[in-house]
């Protein structure tokens, strides 16, 4: 060990410090030799030494050298040359530049620089044709190495430009106003530098894994470059296989920030200010694409609600020799999407003006909109033409995007062809459906010279009462509030026009339905005009049009409707129902009618279907302010002039509605004129007034708050065809806050007082008019007879009577025991006939109701009916008829018709009809024989009869089945009847047209049970079985009254009777009279005893009303015969027959055993007295109309019977029954002089 001071230690340090100045000394020696150099010769050394390594002429303007230290080599105007095929001729200039040299390394004969400065570089990157790239450095040819790099160590830039020239031509440039780099063999890669791009100053990092020269050597290298601008980063891992070639290079991105906008300068376009957000993503280049996977993207902060993007995955290609693609998945909010697009290669579409093929699809919720054509890129847009499809829920994307309170989907499904060119844009036969409606048209949007919006449009039904439709409430949360005040014209409306034509086929959903909508938009020099509106309203052709210009910053709208037909009938028939949410709950608006000013006309030519005639109607209506003044202008009802003036009030915070109209005289003729009935009333109603008053924020409330009061003067009426007069002292409609429809009408009607009430629901809900006014009740008080009528009519819904179809009906009318009602509907009250309604009638007692109506007695019976009433045109069917008077019942069919000529039907069936309870004509009564036949009213209707009846109770007889078909027709009644007894069998014709009516019957009844034929009120017989009768009859005559026309009768009688028991006391009839005549002839029990009878016979001639039995009565007994005649006089009922005896066995009775004369019979067929008469001669002076002073009992008449075997058959074989029709039968009647001239009587 050397210790300090020692002699060797101080040798030691004279021999260091002996090199050391030696080593100066030559250091000195050789600064001082390349300070002799020329600096020219230098510079050019450089100058080859550099373009060798390089392979590029590299130029130096000058050169120097600071000798130090540390030796500084200076340049300036550096130079390196670009290939032959790059744009400009250097790559790279440098304004100036200095490096520091190792001076040891510089001793050993080796530059090494360990600092380099460089300032103002300019440099350009740019590919040729074939993609190659002119900064790659050194030949391929000279071997696998590419050209060595200085050491460079730190390099240092100042004022660099780096710019790249896009496949366009256009240059792209960034400016670093520092950078620092390490720049050397044995260090990797690193940048350093703040640059500034389109104005965005930034930071930029880049390091590598190896230097730089490692990569120029053609090493794997991977960088990881950071950009910065303020508030954002972008991180790119860049894995390179080799610099000289973009082949497999790989890329992960992941870019970070708080806002977009932090990028809109790097991007060169205005972006919002969105964020937070991240992005990153994986890409490679491979064969000329680039792969874009992994692709993920969170983004906060939209403007809309959700306010979140994501995107889970996705991919793109982009390259020279592929398609383009991109596909993309993620969420908005809760709501998935997902992108697919695909085109021609990437630099097809950076060609300006080549086409390209372009297909789309993307899916938002549950809207999937598609496109698929062809793009072409233009110089400031793409131009494009598509065949773009839209199906599904159209209003997902705004619920989405606009953040709409949308609840219910909009189904659409679309399609078209879209096109942009330089002329504008253009959709091109679009058809599908929206709102469930289809929709069809051309659309073009021109941008130059000035924009232009043109095309048509045309709708089918759309149902504004779907849920679709119903969804289209805008209610964007935060939306800002409009100025209503009249901010003036929109901005664009001078920038746009329009010349828009539309039509739609119909909208269902309004209070009427609209058919057929055209109308044409145009827009021009700030003014909008709506031209040629047509539309179907119900059925009601309404045309229009109307211009929308700004005046002193206001909107002002003018406008004109026509009608030329307004037919209410459509109208009410056609009306809809409202959709499940109504509008007239809705706030009415107030502010849009004080943003603008209007002035509108409405023309209506000619009103049909009301009902009252109504002519034309015009109105002017003036908005201002808030406040709309409607007058009618033109308005006549009946004929009659009608004024009136309606203002609305918007202008405080609810609207305010008065109305007034007046009419001085309505013509009531005119008023309820029909084209197909006579006027029956007449008069006219005076001072007519109307006032209408409310206040609400909604139209519901403005209905419900509306007082309405409808008043005149007195005034009177004719009413009918006789012209009956009414009287009416106070009629009005009144209707309170709230409160029903009530009107009243009080005066007298035909004499009698008239109180007349109707009520109605309330006015609010007639906005509802399938359900407004479920029952309208009419209560009507009056006097009829001296006794109060009451008829209360109820009808009801509204809608129904409006529409006039399907009406119900129910009227009520009440007297003191009497009640009737009519129920039912009527299928069509403009015309009710032909609707059957259920009617029925109660009476407690006919004969009390009668005497309010007819002078006729009618029965105290109480009588009830049901049916089905049918009304007609001037006529009334009763079907279904069941019909209860006393124990007398009816069913069938009635059919009443009083228009033109009377006409009464009848067809009925009956269980059984008892006249036995009708009552017997009074005394002081005219007999029903001597009562006028009611000529006038028989000769002035017809009527048809079928009567079909199990039972017929009369007084005295009891029928069984009987048949009654009878016709009366213009004056002539014929008649046909049968029953079950004895086959009865009758005739009636009774002609009313002859100057004295004529009549003519024909009866004829074969072996009847007369224990059947008499009822038990008359007396049937009782005991043994009595005789079988068979009658033949037929009579004519004529006269004014039913007895006169017996009294002039003529015809034929023949009565005989079978064997049987004669009732002795007992009886009816024929059997009655033989009893009686065998107990005069036969006194005392011998009569009983020989009471059994073989038969009778007898047979009458009737002339003048007087039956003769000119051939005799014959009743055959057992022991004896009964001989004799007599006469009947139709007119009075009065008889007069004489009989005696005649034994047929001589022992049989002693000559004390019968009596001796003749038995005569007097009084009346209904009240017959028998007696003796010694005579033997039948002449009464007080029955001259049947002797004719001369015995009934010629002696002939005894030898003719007592010389037959059998006087029954002899009678009966005498008998002239004519088989001739009734008319002929008539005929001959009418031949004898009638002594009754006159023809009629009046009715009664």
């Amino acid at each position: 060990m050397t210790t300090p001071g020692s002699p060797q230690r101080r040798r030691t340090t004279k021999l260091l410090l002996l090199a050391i100045g030696l080593l100066l000394a030559a250091a000195s020696g050789v600064m001082l030799f390349v300070k002799t150099l020329d600096d020219q010769v230098f510079k050019q050394a450089l100058e080859r030494k550099l373009s060798s390594v390089l392979d590029r002429e590299v130029s130096i303007g000058s050169l120097s050298f600071d000798l130090a230290v540390r030796p500084t080599l200076s340049v300036r105007d550096l130079r390196i040359a670009n290939p032959p095929w790059a744009s400009r001729p250097d790559f790279v200039t440098a304004a100036s530049g200095e490096a520091r040299l190792d001076l040891i390394a510089l001793w050993n004969g080796q530059v090494e620089m360990r600092a380099v400065h460089l300032e103002g570089v300019d440099l350009l990157l740019e590919r040729n044709a074939e993609g190659e790239g002119n900064w790659p450095f050194g030949t391929p040819a000279r071997g696998t190495r590419r050209a060595a790099l200085p050491d460079f160590g730190t390099v240092s830039l100042t004022d660099v430009h780096i710019g790249w020239r896009r496949d366009g031509g256009s240059v792209e440039q960034v400016r670093v106003d520092t950078a620092e780099a390490t720049i050397s063999d044995g260090a990797p890669f690193r940048v350093q530098a703040l640059a500034d791009y389109r104005e965005s100053p930034m930071q930029l990092t880049v390091e590598a894994n190896t230097s730089l020269q490692a990569a120029l050597n053609g090493e794997p290298w991977r960088l990881s470059v950071g950009l910065r601008p303020k508030g954002a980063s972008l991180t790119l891992d860049v894995r390179l296989a080799s610099i000289a070639s973009l082949e497999g290079v790989e890329l992960g991105i992941e870019m970070t920030g708080e806002h977009l906008a932090a990028w809109s300068g790097v991007l060169g376009r205005t972006l919002p200010g969105w964020g937070p957000y991240r992005l990153s993503a994986q890409t490679r280049y491979v064969r000329g694409s680039l792969q874009v996977e992994d692709l993920n993207l969170s983004l906060d902060g939209l403007p809309m609600q959700p306010s979140r993007l994501e995107i889970g995955s996705g991919k793109a290609v982009l390259g020279a020799s592929v398609d383009t693609q991109l596909t993309v998945e993620g969420r908005i909010g809760e709501a998935a999407f997902s992108l697919e697009a695909s085109s021609a290669p990437w630099p097809e579409l950076q060609k300006i003006a080549g086409v390209a093929p372009l297909t789309l699809r993307a899916e938002l919720a549950d809207f999937t909109l598609s496109a698929k054509g062809s793009i072409t890129p233009a110089a400031e847009a793409t131009d494009f033409d598509l065949a773009l499809t839209a199906r599904g829920d159209a209003l997902a994307p705004l619920r989405l995007l606009a953040g709409l309170r949308l609840s219910r989907p909009l189904p659409v499904n679309l399609a078209a062809q879209v096109t942009h060119s330089k002329e504008g844009y253009s959709a091109r036969n679009i058809r599908g459906v929206v709102l469930a409606s289809a929709v069809s048209g051309d659309l073009a949007y021109a941008s130059a010279p000035r924009a232009l919006l043109s095309g048509a449009l045309n709708l089918g039904r759309l149902d504004l009462n779907q849920p679709d439709v119903k969804a289209l409430e805008w209610a964007a949360p935060g939306s800002r509030p409009r100025d209503d005040s009249g901010a003036g014209a929109p901005v664009w409306l001078k920038r746009v026009e329009a010349d828009l034509s539309l039509r739609i086929a119909a909208i269902t959903g309004l209070p009427v339905p609209a058919r057929n909508l055209t109308g044409r938009v145009r827009l021009r020099d700030d003014v909008v005009r709506l031209q040629g509106l047509a539309a179907t309203l119900a059925g009601t052709v309404v045309t229009g049009d109307g211009t929308l210009r700004w005046s002193d910053g206001r909107p002002q709208i003018e406008g004109n409707a026509s009608i030329a037909v307004l037919d209410f009938a459509k109208l009410g028939g056609s009306m809809t129902k409202p959709g499940p949410r109504s509008a007239f709950d809705d706030p009415l608006p107030l502010a849009p009618l004080r943003a603008f000013d209007a002035r509108l006309h409405f023309d209506v030519a000619r009103i049909a279907g009301a009902p009252v005639p109504i002519g034309k109607v015009a109105a002017l209506a003036h908005l201002r302010g808030g406040k709309l003044d409607i007058d009618l202008t033109s308005a006549t009802v009946a004929n009659a002039p009608v004024q009136g003036h309606v203002t609305l009030d918007a202008s405080g915070r609810a609207w305010r509605v008065d109305a007034n109209a007046r009419a001085d005289r309505i013509d009531v003729a005119a008023l309820l004129r029909s084209p197909n009935r006579p006027d029956t009333t007449s008069g006219a109603i005076q001072g007519l007034q109307v006032v209408f008053g409310s206040r609400g924020t909604s139209v519901r409330e403005l209905m419900k708050q509306a007082k309405l009061s409808v008043r005149n003067a007195p005034f009177s009426l004719a009413v009918g065809r006789d012209r009956s007069p009414v009287q009416v002292e106070q009629a009005n409609i009144e209707v309170e806050p709230g409160g029903p429809v009530r009107a009243t009408a009080v005066g007298h009607a035909l004499g009698a007082p008239m109180d007349l009430t109707v009520v109605a629901g309330p006015l609010a809900e007639l906005l509802n008019p399938e359900s407004a006014w479920p029952k309208i009740e009419a209560n009507l008080r009056t006097a009829l007879g001296g006794q109060t009528l009451h008829v209360l009519a109820t009808s009801g819904p509204l809608q129904r009577l409006i529409g006039l179809r399907d009406v119900p009906l129910a009227l009520q009318a009440t007297l003191p025991g009497a009640r009737a009602t009519l129920e039912g509907n009527v299928s069509n009250l403009a015309a009710p006939m032909g609707s059957p309604l259920a009617g029925r009638i109660e009476i407690d007692n006919l004969a009390q109701t009668a005497t309010m109506f007819t002078a006729s007695r009618l029965p105290a019976l109480p009588f009830s009916a049901t049916g089905r009433v049918t009304l007609g045109n001037g006529e009334v069917a009763v079907d279904d008829l069941s019909a209860q008077a006393g124990k007398s019942d009816a069913a069938g069919r009635l059919r009443i018709r009083w228009r033109d000529r009377p006409d009464l039907s009848a067809d009925l069936t009956s269980k059984l009809i008892d006249t036995t309870q009708w009552d017997e004509p009074t005394a002081n009564e005219t007999p029903v024989l001597d009562r006028p036949i009611r000529m006038p009213s028989l000769l002035s209707r017809d009527a048809q009869l079928r009567l079909r009846a199990e039972r017929f109770l009369l007084h005295r007889y009891d029928l069984a089945k009987l048949q009654l078909d009878g016709t009366l027709t213009n004056g002539l009644i014929e008649v046909s009847t049968a029953a079950a007894e004895g086959g009865l069998r009758g005739e009636l014709r009774l002609d009313l047209r002859q100057e004295v009516p004529g009549v003519a019957l024909r009866l004829s009844l074969k072996e009847v049970d007369t224990e059947a034929l008499y009822t038990a009120r008359a007396g049937r017989p009782i005991g043994a079985a009595t005789p079988s009768l068979s009658m033949s009859a037929q009579l004519a005559g004529a006269g004014t009254t039913l007895r006169n026309m017996l009294a002039a009768g003529r015809g034929e009688f023949l009565l005989t009777a079978g064997a049987g028991t004669l009732p002795i006391n007992s009886g009816y009839g024929f059997e009655r009279i033989a009893g009686n005549l065998l107990l005069a002839l036969v006194p005392g029990r011998r009569a009983a005893d020989n009471a059994q009878l073989e038969c009778a016979a007898a047979r009458f001639t009737i002339a003048d009303g007087v039956a003769t039995s000119s051939d005799g009565v014959a009743l055959r007994l057992k022991h004896l015969d009964i001989l004799g005649g007599g006469a009947v006089n139709l007119r009075t009922s009065e008889i007069l027959f004489g009989y005696r005896a005649v034994r047929r066995e001589f022992f049989r009775f002693s000559l004390l055993g019968l009596t001796s004369g003749v038995a005569k019979v007097t009084g009346t067929i209904s009240e017959p007295t028998f007696a003796l008469d010694p005579s033997g001669m039948l002449i009464v002076g007080t029955a001259a109309w049947a002797t004719a002073g001369a015995s009934l009992l010629a002696g002939d008449l005894w030898r003719k019977l007592e010389s037959t075997a059998n006087p029954c058959a002899r009678i009966a074989a005498g008998a002239q029954l004519s088989s001739d029709p009734l008319d002929v039968l008539m005929r001959s009647s009418a031949s004898v002089n009638s002594p009754f001239p006159h023809r009629s009587s009046p009715d009664r």
